[in-house]
């Protein structure tokens, strides 16, 4: 399966991470399972802003290079991510969302 990366740092636009955290290879990933499979890097980073600002997002494509409902979040710190998971089984587009701390 192939990933698309969104990793975020200032300027441009869109949300910011905060930036110095090297292209998203530092910090705290968390699964994403059952996602819309129109659902954006800047949805998922509104749908967990309420908690936590994500440094990096990859939503995972299938074969067909379709969206497969799966993405990988990525924070800079374990007490972001620990913060991120208050949102697991919530809902992001009358879709339930299971989240899972990777490693």
């Amino acid at each position: 399966a192939r990933t698309q990366s969104c990793t975020r740092g200032g300027g441009g636009g869109g949300y910011s991470g905060g930036g110095g955290y090297g292209g998203g290879k530092q910090g705290v990933t968390i699964k994403m399972r059952g996602l819309p499979f129109r659902a954006s890097e800047n949805e998922i980073a509104e749908w967990f802003s309420s908690v936590a600002d994500p440094i990096d997002i990859q939503i995972r494509y299938n074969h067909e290079g379709r969206p497969s409902g799966d993405a990988f979040v990525t924070f800079a710190s374990e007490g972001d991510a620990k913060r991120a998971m208050q949102k697991d089984r919530a809902s992001m587009q009358h879709r339930y969302i299971e989240l899972f701390l990777e490693g």
